[in-house]
């Protein structure tokens, strides 16, 4: 069954299949980073702008989604309900997959507000204890590997160490949207509806905005 994902931009969001780069941390994803697809177009319009980014080439895709093993939420939840166990060793694992934690510009220098000088072994003994609490373990995504370039390492290290590799949300009648950590598990990917371009806020340079021309791989179905 076709599921559809909104971007705010075609062409970036279709580069070398599906952009990763254009699934980073906002206030409006509930369900963690990754490509978001819903079960309706209209949920997928819904979302567009939502990161924050620049709305240039709006469009609403349609593809095919195949999770393994995801994570799994109800109507009404958010990824912080869903409950994970994991070891503080785990936890370590997680963290060695991004260098920047324990380099010279640490995130856990600054962890919890403290200003530290150095990375100490009792200072990542606590951070490991701290994020194998269910309670806090989503909450390292961002805290950890906040960058927009980061939540594709997050994600493959929850899923290298773990094992999931999605989240689904359970809307009831058999209807479930889903979050897809991976571009390779998105496939047959179709541009569903072109949605009209913003106005310039300048009246002056007020222009007809071009459509560019698609991948090849897209045009089959424009609808």
């Amino acid at each position: 069954m076709s599921m559809y994902f909104g971007s705010e931009n075609v062409v970036e969001a279709l580069k070398e299949g599906l952009n990763p780069t254009l699934t980073g941390i906002s206030k409006d994803q509930q369900f963690g980073s990754g490509f978001y697809f819903f079960e309706n177009a209209m949920s997928a319009k819904e979302q567009i702008g939502k990161q924050g980014l620049k709305v240039v080439h709006p469009v609403i895709m349609s593809a095919n989604v195949e999770l393994e093993n995801p994570v799994k939420l109800e109507r009404g939840q958010t990824i912080h309900d869903a409950v994970v166990n994991a070891s503080p060793k785990q936890i370590h694992q997680i963290m060695l997959h991004s260098e920047r934690i324990f380099d010279i510009f640490s995130p856990l220098l600054e962890w919890k507000g403290i200003d530290r000088h150095r990375l100490s072994k009792e200072l990542i003994q606590e951070a490991c204890e701290h994020y194998a609490l269910p309670e806090n373990f989503w909450d390292m995504e961002k805290e950890l590997f906040g960058d927009l370039g980061e939540a594709k390492i997050f994600r493959a290290a929850v899923n290298e160490t773990l094992g999931y590799d999605g989240v689904t949300i359970v809307l009831g009648d058999g209807i479930e949207n889903k979050v897809a950590w991976f571009k390779e598990q998105v496939s047959d990917i179709q541009v569903h509806e072109i949605l009209p371009a913003p106005e310039p806020t300048n009246p002056a340079v007020r222009t007809q905005v071009q459509v560019p021309c698609l991948p090849n791989s897209t045009q089959n179905r424009i609808n």
